[in-house]
């Protein structure tokens, strides 16, 4: 009665338990639709399926179910196994893309700020900064004495969870002790059970002159604790911005812009006067009848172009300057001015 059901499998009537599973377990594997898609995989995967089940007395054997039901390979479980959650954990376990756990965190980004002077120029940045490190007093352990710590009862110190079936034994991380073992039932007073404690650093940067806003530059001797459980440590970066001053921008080209005020009466004469830029002294000179907005440049006293020795160029912006009361004179000298033009 059963011998075409373990023919199906490809055993004898004698085979054990163990081998039925087996068989049913490297057939499934090789027709299920999920993994076969070649013309018949169906109809053998449902036919290994009812043969497996009358073998194991899970189903008469003289109904076809999967004739009757129909078939999904989204909602096909048996009690035993369920073939499509196993074979989303095997490939969880075996073909994940998930970073390692140096990659799962960043390094450390500190910003700080400079003056476009210093920037030009460069300098000695003092910066004073707190790193988390391990706890000098329990090492990173998080208790401080032997006794402080307790055998997880949910895992049972393995650190893992089974997830069993007919198959298969799946290892998970054990959720209650994060795959350690044990939880801290008396946590080291120095760092209050967190493994990490921050250490004031003073730290001399040396900002290279010429440097863009946003660069960042990698401390070298030193690393920050992200994890004391794993002992991971990040590289620790200082985010250098600029603070330009007022009246002072930079371009995507590095050219330098300036806002020059300018008094209407000046602009429209033209002066010649000095500006500093970057501590220098630099000539302006504003034609006459120049009008509010409009631009001189003056070539190569700009910033650095991309951290060469080679400086852009001064775009002087000429914004005008109205008097917001007239004198009786300067009203006197407009109305007659007027008379002119």
């Amino acid at each position: 009665m059963y011998s075409k059901y373990y023919k199906i499998l490809g055993l004898n009537e004698n085979a054990s338990l163990q081998e039925v599973k087996s068989a049913y377990r490297k057939l499934a594997m090789k027709y299920h639709p999920d993994r076969n898609s070649e013309p018949g995989a169906t109809e053998k995967f449902k036919e290994i399926k009812h043969a497996y089940e009358v073998i194991t007395n899970k189903v008469n054997p003289d109904t076809n179910s999967y004739s009757q039901q129909g078939f999904d390979s989204d909602s096909y479980t048996t009690s035993d196994y369920d073939f499509r959650g196993g074979f989303d954990d095997i490939f969880k376990t075996f073909f994940s893309t998930e970073s390692t756990h140096e990659s799962k965190y960043r390094d450390s980004v500190y910003k700080i700020t400079i003056t476009l002077d210093q920037a030009f120029w460069g300098c000695e940045y003092v910066a004073n900064v707190s790193l988390w490190q391990l706890c000098p007093t329990c090492d990173g352990r998080k208790y401080q004495h032997v006794s402080g710590k307790s055998v997880c009862y949910l895992c049972n110190g393995t650190g893992y969870l089974k997830k069993l079936n007919s198959f298969f034994s799946i290892k998970r991380v054990c959720t209650r002790c994060a795959g350690k073992g044990y939880v801290v039932i008396d946590s080291c007073a120095k760092c209050t059970g967190q493994g990490k404690v921050q250490v004031a650093n003073t730290i001399t940067l040396t900002i290279p002159k010429g440097i863009v806003s946003g660069t960042r530059i990698l401390l070298k001797d030193k690393k920050e604790l992200v994890d004391p459980d794993e002992r991971i440590f990040v590289a620790v970066y200082f985010e250098v911005h600029l603070s330009y001053g007022k009246g002072f921008t930079l371009d995507k080209r590095n050219n330098l812009h300036y806002r020059f005020k300018v008094k209407l009466v000046a602009a429209l004469l033209g002066i010649e006067t000095v500006v500093t830029i970057f501590k220098e002294p630099v000539t302006l000179k504003v034609p006459a009848c120049t009008k509010d907005n409009d631009i001189v440049i003056i070539n190569g006293k700009g910033y650095y172009c991309n951290n060469s020795a080679v400086r852009s160029d001064l775009y002087v912006h000429i914004v005008y300057i109205y008097p917001k009361v007239l004198t009786l004179k300067q009203e006197q000298a407009l109305r007659a001015l007027r008379e002119l033009f």
